[in-house]
């Protein structure tokens, strides 16, 4: 074969192999199983954990891998749960899922250590949200506004509640509160302020302090407080404290029935078919 065709073949086998890289999978990845695979099906999720748009099959299939391989192979079901946990945008997922992998596979525990913490601050979602947060304890309306145009932090900090056992409906309520509050507020969140008098300045307290939720540690204040400590990893050692801004209440417990019912698998539907996942 000359040169010149051997260029050719090269090139044109370079733009197979970039066009099937752009080629977005489908579920006709799994369908091809006639019977369940764990290690097959982890193969698949991962290439479909490449493309947004099979992100949630990519789930359901690493879901189901630890679900059908837990007794006859711990350590691929703690690396489908690994995987769960890197596709998971909320953290207390996130620490949920790892919690069991190294429960699955204890040997995992090191690397919990390092991973879990980068995959917790990948997004931001978190440290964003608790500033918003904290600039409403602190009665900045600019905290309300980033609420307000970012609704995904809004999301973040409602996940965050309930996941701390908080009513939903309260916790809204407060948080509009405080978003009112700090629209309110004549001081502009400062506890002081500057007055003329007498041909000097001095200063003065805000005239009206009953804004400031700083001055006054009750229930709503606890709570909210409480949420943003959650979000930034940042709880009291002691129990008191803990106790003082509501994180006291046990963590729910990530298990694989939990794993099962959160991705929609089960191990009696263990097979693809017409788009669901179907009985062999």
């Amino acid at each position: 074969m000359n040169r010149r065709w051997t260029c050719l073949l090269g090139i044109t086998a370079a733009w197979i192999a970039g066009l099937a890289a752009r080629i977005v999978p489908d579920d006709s990845l799994l369908t091809g199983f006639t019977t369940p695979d764990p290690q097959g099906y982890f193969l698949a999720a991962e290439q479909l954990a490449e493309h947004e748009a099979t992100t949630q099959l990519a789930r359901e299939t690493f879901a189901l891998v630890a679900v059908l391989a837990v007794e006859s192979d711990p350590s691929l079901a703690a690396g489908a749960c690994v995987a769960l946990a890197a596709l998971s945008p909320d953290a207390a997922a996130r620490d949920g899922l790892w919690s069991l992998a190294v429960e699955l596979d204890p040997a995992r525990a090191g690397d919990r250590r390092w991973l879990v913490a980068d995959a917790a601050g990948s997004t931001g979602v978190e440290a964003r949200a608790a500033q918003a947060l904290a600039m409403l304890r602190h009665n900045d309306p600019q905290g309300g506004a980033m609420l307000d145009e970012q609704p995904a932090l809004l999301s973040r900090l409602v996940a965050e509640a309930e996941w701390l056992g908080h009513d939903r409906s309260r916790f809204l309520a407060v948080l509009g509160k405080w978003k009112r509050d700090a629209s309110d507020d004549p001081c502009g969140g400062r506890m002081t302020v500057r007055e003329r008098r007498a041909g000097s300045v001095i200063t003065i307290p805000c005239p009206n302090p009953s804004f400031h939720h700083g001055v006054r540690a009750d229930e709503e204040w606890s709570m909210m407080v409480g949420v943003e400590m959650a979000l930034l990893g940042a709880t009291p050692e002691s129990w008191p404290g803990q106790a003082a801004v509501g994180l006291d209440a046990a963590v729910p417990v990530w298990t694989l029935d939990r794993v099962a019912r959160a991705y929609g698998v089960s191990a009696d539907r263990p097979l693809r078919r017409a788009g669901r996942w179907t009985g062999p």
